[in-house]
């Protein structure tokens, strides 16, 4: 195939997200949330070079709790994530979803001088 002969056309998304914490001296809680969405290309396209092309969704949920003494920091973290997989139509979109699901806990440490 001739490069210059070769068309490119941009796949789009659409994302939001968000977080919401407190701001305590001993003891801090927050939420993020975040969604993305495969919105394809504005143009039949017949071959892809991407990645994730038959995602079409994907979203987070993440709750976390932070414990805070003097200079220590114990922080734990729950993330659900959820992405629907299906099958691209000619323009990149993709239908047909099946959610898949994952949970993961998160621990850390902080200890800052």
């Amino acid at each position: 195939t001739d490069p210059k002969t070769i068309k490119y056309t941009n796949l789009t998304t659409g994302t939001v997200w968000s977080e919401i914490s407190t701001n305590g001296e001993k003891v801090q809680v927050a939420l993020f949330s975040g969604f993305a969405k495969n919105l394809g290309a504005y143009k039949k396209t017949l071959v892809y070079s991407s990645r994730g092309t038959d995602v079409g969704y994907i979203y987070r949920l993440s709750p976390r709790i932070i414990w805070i003494s003097g200079k220590t920091k114990i922080c734990t973290e729950f993330e659900y994530t959820a992405t629907g997989y299906g099958i691209p139509d000619s323009k990149g979109m993709v239908f047909n979803t099946k959610e898949v699901e994952n949970l993961r806990l998160l621990f850390s440490v902080i200890y800052g001088f």
